[in-house]
């Protein structure tokens, strides 16, 4: 299942902070979503962009982040997620190389080794890049998803404080636009302060 913390706030450096979960009592602060096991790493690197952390702090009254709430969130098509880029040198779809990118980042976490299983993920799908990049890349995919101009993506990553430099922000940019040209995307660390909850 895709859990989030339920208790939260616009005013958070995070407004959602969301994971795959197998069946285990939880906190009675936290909400699931259960969706197709093909979906679900897709979904929690949706649900921990920043570019959708951006829109649901906007759309947030109160304190509470229940599933009324999140089916008002737009999120991309499935034809745009289906649509294939070059990323990693492999020409695949975008929802796969999120999948992929995602699994990297969990795929520590022996509780969800069932699901990596059912999937058929393993070390051979594993991406070799620091946390930071494999986040990095996950926002930059979501960026590209979600359409966004040089400066509403300014306007959105400088509203999660240190998190990403303006290093960063020059990277993003050239990433962007060697996404839209269907050109392969470079590898360059710069060093986080802080990251992403995934």
């Amino acid at each position: 299942m895709l859990a989030w913390r339920s208790l939260t706030s616009a005013t958070n450096t995070r407004t959602c902070v969301a994971t795959v979960l197998p069946f285990i009592p939880a906190s009675q602060s936290v909400q699931f979503l259960i969706a197709n096991e093909n979906d679900l790493l897709f979904l929690t690197g949706l649900f921990n962009s920043m570019v959708f952390d951006f829109i649901l702090k906007k759309k947030l009254n109160g304190i509470d982040l229940t599933q009324s709430v999140l089916n008002q969130m737009p999120v991309p098509s499935n034809k745009l997620i289906s649509t294939s880029i070059i990323f990693f040198n492999d020409n695949a779809p975008i929802k796969e190389l999120i999948t992929k990118l995602v699994y990297s980042l969990l795929k520590n976490d022996t509780r969800l080794n069932p699901l990596f299983e059912s999937l058929g993920l393993n070390n051979e799908y594993t991406l070799n890049e620091s946390r930071f990049e494999l986040i990095r890349k996950t926002d930059l995919l979501f960026i590209y998803l979600y359409n966004l101009s040089n400066k509403e993506m300014e306007l959105v990553l400088s509203s999660f404080g240190k998190q990403y430099s303006k290093d960063d922000l020059a990277w993003f940019k050239n990433e962007l636009k060697n996404l839209n040209l269907n050109n392969p995307i470079r590898s360059t660390c710069s060093t986080p302060s802080s990251f992403c909850p995934i």
